[in-house]
């Protein structure tokens, strides 16, 4: 008749064979004895607490990188809450710029129109919130050839006259009228020579 004996690990199993030979098994060892034998010896861990892996990185390394990120972010909040414009404001990141040299300039007046790739309306509101609010902008519709009348020609008398991203159209319009306009650092932004 078979016996059974309970090892730590596994189980043995006795019997007799019909020839009258002994034969011992040894079964493996079942899913809870693996679980509950590294924890025999511990005194709070119970069967349902996860087995420690051997190759984890340490919990201070996960401290240092949290205050790595929260370190960063800080220094990238502060530092873009103190600039003019950010990286992310492509078509308005050189207002700020192109504000300061009109603001400098003696009774300035922006001249633009809808852009060739039609943002300039917003680019102009965006500019006019830095700009004093007696600087006027003149916003050219399709018929550019407006800036060739007398009628222009006498609302820039005594200004100087800026334009600012304007359309091949408008900027061809105003040196055919004005001669060859001074290029000013930014991009796409010039100043009317005027007789």
């Amino acid at each position: 008749m078979p016996t059974s004996c309970a090892t730590k690990l596994s189980a043995r199993t006795q019997y007799t064979t019909p020839s009258g030979r002994r034969k011992t098994f040894q079964s493996a060892p079942t899913l809870w004895q693996q679980f509950k034998t590294p924890f025999q010896n511990s005194s709070t861990a119970t069967p349902h607490s996860p087995l420690p892996t051997p190759h984890s990185p340490p919990r201070w390394l996960w401290h240092g990188v949290l205050a790595l990120v929260v370190v960063g972010s800080l220094i990238s909040l502060f530092s873009s809450a103190r600039a003019d414009a950010w990286w992310n404001k492509d078509l308005s990141y050189e207002n700020p710029r192109v504000a300061r040299e009109i603001g400098a300039a003696p009774s300035p007046i922006v001249i633009s129109d809808i852009g060739d790739d039609y943002t300039n309306t917003g680019d102009m509101i965006s500019l006019s919130y830095l700009l004093n609010k007696d600087i006027p902008f003149v916003m050219v519709n399709d018929n550019v050839g407006w800036v060739k009348t007398e009628q222009f020609h006498n609302l820039i008398q005594g200004r100087t006259a800026f334009t600012y991203r304007p359309t091949k159209n408008l900027r061809q319009a105003l040196e055919q009228s004005y001669g060859t306009m001074q290029h000013l650092p930014p991009e796409r932004f010039w100043r009317l020579r005027q007789n």
